[in-house]
């Protein structure tokens, strides 16, 4: 399962009509195959050279670091939240998945659905904080912990495949009558905290807890769950 299939499917399920996709030029490449008969499209890109030109349409775009610019153009446009579902592949820093994550979320709707893209690095190699050609995760993955874990108005799950594809749900969390899971929650989060003090320390204290702090699922137990076809 491809982040596209997860986008295309959660639209249909969910009657997510309104599509915005934040990526770079070295990012995302799957626009083409998010179902555009389904979804009104939409597509910002960021940290893009003017001459850069990869054959898809582009509705937004800067030679800007990051995406807060053209997010704060588009919330002036659309202040109650314009978008239905929003996929974030960001420049894979902390400092640009960070800003994506926050600008996206300002601009979902209530109860959308936003897909994060790289959240599941397979080995410290791919996590490097610098950009590196080919295969480059980066830390995509302690910006997406950092979100889920420091917000209550939202729920999560990550989908293992494709190098890991977050799901958040923009909705009230329901809170748990488990106090013992409560507990646990609140030690990963307090361990998590402690593990800030290095991008080597945070993967291993990632690399030993991943499952937990990413609420990984299958791809099998996440489709069972949604109601949808894999």
């Amino acid at each position: 399962m491809k982040k596209y299939d997860i986008i295309n499917a959660l639209g249909r399920r969910h009657n997510l009509r309104r599509y915005l996709e934040i990526c770079t030029p070295t990012t995302g490449h799957t626009y083409a195959r998010v179902d555009g008969v389904w979804f009104q499209k939409e597509r910002l890109v960021y940290n893009c050279p003017d001459t850069n030109d990869d054959g898809m349409e582009y509705s937004y775009r800067t030679s800007q670091l990051d995406s807060s610019d053209l997010v704060k153009a588009i919330e002036r446009t659309k202040p109650r939240g314009g978008y239905d579902l929003i996929f974030i592949d960001p420049f894979h820093t902390l400092h640009a998945s960070a800003t994506d994550l926050s600008g996206a979320w300002n601009l979902l709707r209530p109860m959308g659905i936003m897909v994060v893209h790289d959240c599941n690095p397979a080995d410290e190699e791919i996590a490097a904080p610098e950009f590196k050609a080919g295969d480059w995760c980066g830390v995509t993955y302690q910006a997406f912990i950092n979100f889920v874990l420091g917000r209550s108005d939202l729920d999560y799950c990550t989908v293992d495949a494709d190098y890991g594809c977050g799901v958040i749900f923009k909705r009230q969390r329901i809170a748990s009558e488990d106090h013992a899971q409560a507990e646990r929650d609140a030690h990963l989060a307090r361990g998590w905290l402690l593990a800030q003090q290095s991008d080597r320390a945070c993967y291993k204290y990632f690399d030993g807890n991943r499952r937990q702090l990413l609420r990984l699922v299958a791809v099998e137990e996440f489709t069972q769950r949604e109601g949808i076809g894999n």
